[in-house]
């Protein structure tokens, strides 16, 4: 072999290993810095991989080649969308990824994809256009390339996370036999009723987590909910519960105690509706469960939901109209709302929102009716924000999230003055909060330092309840418990504390997570399809060896 045709193969063979030295560093969370001491043994493997190859024997040994390749393919073109949400969004967890092809038309989040990763989809894309080209190149020219195709091809289906979830169905977790859900989703038992109703304003807050008040790059910009925070009673010790930490499972957690798991195993049906603004006309989104929509709407309350993308997303309108509330507010529920051209990725931006939402609440104010008002935002979205064109905060090169975290902030603070122009402070819970914690954006490495420097991560939970001065709460709790914390807030009185999986922060009670532990708790609720299937069932799946639910 000449010279110019080894060098040709060191260079396939440097392609081809790149290639799946990029998945690895995705996929494992691997410093993208290629001088980080935790990526350099990938260097290497690149350069090794380059010398050896242009000293192996060119004739294929007798195998299958094309099987090889098939199973090479298969194996790396399966991980690379696991890979890609790791390294946009910092997990790979199945749950939230059968769940967002399950709530959503695929078209959409695709756009929505290209719109804010379109770099990291790009090198995705070439990697595994090197991966397969430099494959067949070295199956077809190096004698030992198919046995460690095979090799490669059995190693990423171990580390695949289908292939975990599927043992797990087969071998289910011991852990998940702490959580019996008969035992473990009661629904409120409500002994008494407020001899008041009192009303009920819910914000949250798209990816904003109370960590930001600690970390200097965003301690200024967290100024406005720090003074609504101080004035509250603030929970500051709300951990994040697995299968919660998307949007649609911070809801569902706040209003129903539950964690959010796919409908099915392998249920994935998409949206199909043609048209953006169809009516949300379904009923079924985890009906067996009562949510705080059911208990106030059965007490005579108006329920609003309120955001700036299609309620299709997610099936957030499916699920707020499954649950007791009567009036939706998102991109295309009305014509002046949908036409208003300050727009972003996901939708209408948050200016557009909380105008909106400061007339909706007159309007609910003005019927004399008890209402709960719940809205998202979502300008403090990842990577880098999507900021209102009236948001004057100063913008770094860096990031665009201070600015966005801090005119939430004030918008917040606005919605919350109406509530007092309007003469109902003294009837009104108000309740700001995280909807989860954030996913990988343009502060993490602040939130990696802060928390290399012992700080944990904790989600935003204030309540103003009239009549109570500002209280820090430093139990631990997830947001699970917010459900019977609300509840308890607005002068419910429940059976011990408890609201499905859920303890009420006001209380002296022990949450699952204080009693457990978090990591115990996680472990037996991540993928726990026995309460996946009571919860939108009714009834459990097959058990092993249950236990006593703590």
């Amino acid at each position: 072999m000449n010279l110019w045709s080894r060098i040709a193969r060191a260079f396939v063979a440097a392609c081809f290993a790149a290639a799946l030295c990029y998945e690895a560093i995705a996929f494992f969370q691997f410093p993208r810095d290629l001088s980080a001491k935790s990526t350099f043994a990938f260097e290497a493997l690149i350069l090794v991989s380059a010398a050896v190859v242009t000293l192996l024997p060119t004739r294929p040994l007798p195998v299958s080649r094309r099987l090889a390749l098939g199973a090479f393919i298969f194996a790396f073109t399966a991980l690379v969308p696991f890979a890609f949400s790791q390294s946009a969004f910092g997990t790979h967890d199945i749950q939230s990824l059968l769940i967002t092809a399950r709530e959503n038309r695929l078209g959409e989040m695709a756009t929505v994809g290209f719109g804010s990763f379109r770099g990291r989809i790009a090198e995705q894309g070439l990697a595994l256009l090197l991966a397969i080209t430099g494959a067949i190149a070295l199956a077809r020219r190096v004698r030992w390339t198919t046995p460690i195709l095979y090799l490669l091809a059995a190693g990423l289906v171990l580390v695949n996370p289908v292939s975990a979830y599927i043992f797990r169905l087969l071998v289910p977790n011991p852990a998940y036999a702490r959580l019996v859900p008969e035992r473990t989703i009661l629904p409120p038992d409500i002994t008494a009723r407020p001899a008041r109703p009192m009303n009920l304003v819910i914000v949250y807050m798209e990816s904003i987590e109370r960590t930001y008040r600690d970390i200097p790059e965003t301690a200024a910009a967290f100024a406005p909910l720090a003074r609504i925070e101080d004035r509250a009673v603030s929970a500051r010790n709300i951990a994040q519960l697995d299968e919660t930490g998307f949007t649609a499972g911070g809801l569902v957690a706040t209003q129903c105690g539950v964690p959010l798991y796919p409908r099915g195993v392998f249920h994935v049906r998409t949206k199909s509706r043609a048209t953006a603004d169809a009516k949300v006309d379904f009923a079924d989104f985890l009906e067996p469960v009562t949510c705080l929509g059911d208990i106030l709407a059965a007490d005579g309350y108006t329920g609003s939901y309120m955001n700036g993308s299609d309620l299709e997303v997610f099936s957030k309108g499916e699920f707020f109209r499954s649950h007791g509330y009567t009036r939706f507010f998102g991109r295309g529920t009305d014509p002046a709302y949908a036409a208003d051209p300050r727009l972003n990725l996901w939708g209408l931006n948050d200016e557009v929102l909380f105008e909106a939402a400061r007339k909706e609440l007159a309007t609910l104010a003005a019927t004399g009716k008890p209402f709960v008002l719940s809205l998202l935002t979502v300008s403090t979205h990842g990577p880098d924000a999507l900021l209102d064109d009236s948001c004057t905060f100063p913008v770094t090169e860096h990031s665009g999230l201070p600015a966005a975290i801090n005119c939430t902030g004030l918008e917040i603070e606005t919605l919350i003055d109406e509530v007092t122009r309007l003469g109902i402070a003294d009837t009104t819970v108000i309740a700001v909060m995280s909807d989860h914690l954030a996913m990988k954006n343009t502060l993490e490495p602040e939130i990696a330092a802060y928390v290399d420097s012992g700080g944990q991560r904790r989600n935003f939970v204030s309540l103003i309840i009239p009549g109570s001065p500002g209280t820090i709460i430093d139990r631990p709790g997830t947001m699970i418990d917010v459900f019977p914390t609300l509840l308890d807030a607005l002068g419910y009185d429940f059976s011990n504390n408890r609201a499905n999986m859920g303890i009420s922060l006001l209380s002296d009670a022990p949450t699952l997570s204080a009693r457990m532990g978090l990591d115990a708790l996680n472990a037996s609720v991540n993928g726990n399809f026995h309460l996946q299937s009571y919860l939108w069932d009714g009834t459990p799946s097959f058990t092993v060896g249950l236990a006593t639910a703590p």
